[in-house]
């Protein structure tokens, strides 16, 4: 279906295109004019055209640039100031340096009033015009009439606050630009030895660098293919990058989770300890390596890096979702809730890994008329292996709302779990048929698939429930 509102390169504008990309003379564009078509309604643009229908206004344009979405698009975009109305706008036109008309566009009807019809406005008009090589178009202005558009602003304030130093405090934590935000981190036996780690090429790490005393400036860079020196057996290394020299450099250093992010915020390349400190604004840890037995391959448990620490998802249906997990989280929290019930059964949200050496639940429901007494009870006393469960809504027609919190010792890979979670059933005043309060606990060995795919979550039934996974290190 063809657009009703476009905008096409009239005869003249395709020929001094053609020629600006011939000569390599950029075509100058440097104004707009608005019109309120024929006869005052809607025509249809041809390229033949020269001039707008009822041309109304002309003005220098305020803005011109390339779409930072659409390569092949260009921008322009013009202010028609407070002091001139009184007429509808269903055409606009570009004009280059010679007054020839470039471009020309049915625009949807839009009034431009003036203050003495009661209202009073500026207005932005904006053209999109596509060419085959947008470097054949540019922007000739006076810039004493140029106004800046807000994106425009923001867009120009975090340009130069890229070329500033900044103070190290104030710099982004880093980021690995991959869907994870984890870094493909290849593990490699080597006889004898602990083995080896490898990073590929290609991948683009956001990181910041210092470049002065107590002050550096954010970057983007990308990984060059890295294996790591031979590993020592029996050891808990962990795979670092920097920026040195301008160039982003990987390294190992040996550590424990208990280390200290040191003052300069950077590690020690093949430093002898002291390397298990979560990515700093200089300093990014990229995995926890332990190396076992001479002659065996690694493990490697990959870092998250994505600048945030929390994670949601919506759920329906039935299937599994997984938790973003990594060495460096100290406790998590996750909040689900059901507040949608499903029309006929009912929905649960669980763990769905192994591990777990023990579950128990305990409720509070309200009795009698308008649930005047409340009951306590034990729902079920200490069992094994038995994942906690989340949320379940345990009657159909119950809305929950639950918080599970969980604590990780990653040294002794363990875990604790706790459950908080209110139901209510839809329709009920008194909160005497479905209003519950049910407290949980559990506790669950750490497994590798764990750390290598998250911690796993399952859901049935579930309508819109959603899941929030918020983390601390």
């Amino acid at each position: 279906m063809a657009n009703e509102f476009f905008t096409l390169l009239t005869a003249s504008g395709k020929a001094k295109l053609a020629a600006a990309q011939a000569n390599g003379a950029p075509l100058q564009i440097s104004q707009m004019a608005v019109g309120d078509g024929d006869n005052g309604g809607y025509y249809t643009p041809s390229e033949s055209q020269t001039a707008l229908k009822h041309e109304t206004w002309r003005g220098a344009l305020n803005h011109l640039a390339v779409d930072p979405n659409n390569p092949n698009w260009v921008v322009a975009e013009a202010v028609l100031p407070d002091t001139v109305g009184g007429f509808y706008i269903r055409e606009v036109g570009l004009f280059d340096s010679r007054g020839d008309l470039i471009a020309v566009g049915k625009f949807p009807e839009s009034y431009k009033p003036l203050l003495a019809a009661g209202s009073n406005k500026q207005l932005y008009v904006r053209m999109i015009l596509e060419v085959s090589n947008t470097a054949a178009v540019t922007l000739l202005v006076d810039p004493s009439v140029v106004l800046a558009t807000r994106s425009a602003v923001e867009q120009r304030i975090a340009e130069e606050l890229a070329k500033r130093d900044l103070p190290l405090t104030a710099l982004p934590l880093p980021c690995v630009a991959t869907a994870d935000n984890r870094m493909a981190v290849t593990a490699a036996a080597v006889a004898g030895q602990g083995g080896t780690v490898s990073v590929p090429a290609g991948i683009a790490i956001s990181l910041g660098q210092d470049t002065q005393s107590g002050a550096g400036k954010a970057g983007t860079f990308v990984t060059s293919a890295w294996t790591s020196p031979v590993l020592a057996p029996g050891s808990e290394y962990f795979l670092r990058a920097q920026i040195v020299s301008g160039t982003l450099t990987c390294y190992v250093q040996k550590g424990v989770l208990t280390d200290a992010a040191p003052a300069s915020l950077k590690g020690a390349a093949n430093g002898a300890a002291g390397g298990g400190f979560f990515s700093t604004a200089l300093d990014i840890c990229l995995a926890r390596v332990i190396t076992g037995a001479a002659g065996s391959a690694p493990v490697v448990q990959k870092v998250i890096n994505r600048g945030a620490a929390s994670w949601s998802a919506t759920m329906n249906g039935s299937g599994t979702v997984y938790l973003p997990f990594d060495p460096f989280i100290k406790t998590g929290r996750i909040t689900a809730s059901t507040i949608t019930p499903h029309p006929t059964q009912i929905s649960q949200i669980s763990h769905g890994s192994g591990g777990w050496t023990g579950a128990a639940y305990w409720l509070g429901c309200p009795t009698g008329t308008g649930g005047g007494t409340a009951n306590m009870s034990s729902y079920s006393n200490w069992t094994g292996p038995a994942a906690v469960l989340i949320t379940s809504n345990n009657v159909v027609g119950d809305m929950v709302v639950s918080t599970c919190t969980g604590m990780f010792e990653h040294i002794a890979g363990k875990s604790m779990w706790q459950v908080l979670q209110m139901e209510h059933q839809i329709g009920d005043a008194t909160g005497a048929n479905g209003d519950e309060h049910l407290m949980g606990e559990g506790t669950k060995n750490l497994l590798p698939a764990d750390y290598d795919n998250g911690l796993a979550i399952s859901y049935s039934n579930c309508v819109n429930a959603l899941l929030t996974w918020e983390v601390v290190r």
